[in-house]
């Protein structure tokens, strides 16, 4: 089998199509790109990459580019990880919310992956006496660009090896399969998943808190900053976005109030 060959031209087409369309930098990624990318063109009948690219910048909505997507897109996550924002949240925040006369809290967890950080804080939020007691109740709308891994995240179905991720007392939520563990219906029905590409977005102020981890790295500076603006006009008055440990944005206090060192707080006013 002849592989087709990456050239600097169709490299160069492919990272500015997929950072205008869809915010993605790649242009330092292009052994990540023909990784990826060679043999699955060559599986699919494509004999060049510039024919295979012809076919995807016609039709960015089409599914040969959402295939692409997904073979880019993939990212690696896995229960609680980071956990110490989950356990603020409910800890901390939760609470909050609910001296302030929330009955139910509204979660958007943007670039939710294959969903194991939704449903992690699912199971720390259901954990909770307010919850448990039936003080306040709350809702997960995960969102991702990569369509195979929101089928994952829909199915709740993982590896039985992710089990060792997740602490002990939160086993009750998990249903054994064999070699495979399923999120347990109680939790599923709390969270709805949808495809969303963060640059097309419309973003409605209806949210109290976003989970927005590990993604902005992939955005150059620029586009990060239109993200969180946009993020930013998402959540209600008070309400808290959440980024990952590595992430910092709005250095100059421009939008938010920055709590620690992954929360940032809408003002009030």
């Amino acid at each position: 089998m002849i592989l087709p060959i990456l050239t600097d031209a169709d490299f160069i087409k492919l990272y500015e199509f997929v950072r205008e369309y869809f915010g993605i930098n790649l242009e330092k990624k292009r052994t990540l790109v023909e990784a990826r990318l060679t043999f699955f063109i060559s599986q699919r009948g494509f004999h060049s990459f510039s024919e295979y690219l012809h076919v995807v910048t016609s039709n960015p909505q089409g599914d040969e580019c959402t295939a692409m997507l997904n073979r880019l897109s993939t990212n690696y996550t896995f229960f609680f990880r980071e956990s110490p924002a989950l356990y603020v949240t409910a800890k901390t925040l939760l609470p909050e919310f609910v001296d302030k006369g929330v009955k139910k809290l509204h979660i958007w967890d943007a670039a939710c992956a294959s969903g194991e950080e939704a449903y992690s804080l699912a199971m720390v939020l259901a954990q909770t006496p307010l919850v448990r007691l039936g003080i306040v109740d709350f809702s997960i709308f995960g969102t991702d660009i990569n369509t195979e891994l929101l089928a994952k995240a829909r199915r709740g179905i993982y590896d039985g090896q992710q089990l060792a991720m997740i602490p002990p007392e939160y086993h009750k939520y998990i249903r054994s399969l064999g070699k495979e563990v399923r999120i347990c219906r109680e939790l599923s029905n709390k969270i709805k998943w949808q495809y969303e590409n963060l640059m097309n977005t419309t973003y409605n102020s209806i949210w109290d808190i976003i989970f927005c981890r590990n993604v902005m790295f992939y955005f150059k500076s620029a586009t990060r900053e239109q993200i969180v603006a946009k993020l930013y006009k998402s959540l209600r008055p008070g309400g808290y976005l959440i980024l990952g440990s590595t992430e910092n944005v709005d250095l100059e206090r421009r939008l938010f109030e920055h709590l620690e060192p992954t929360i940032y707080r809408k003002p009030l006013c």
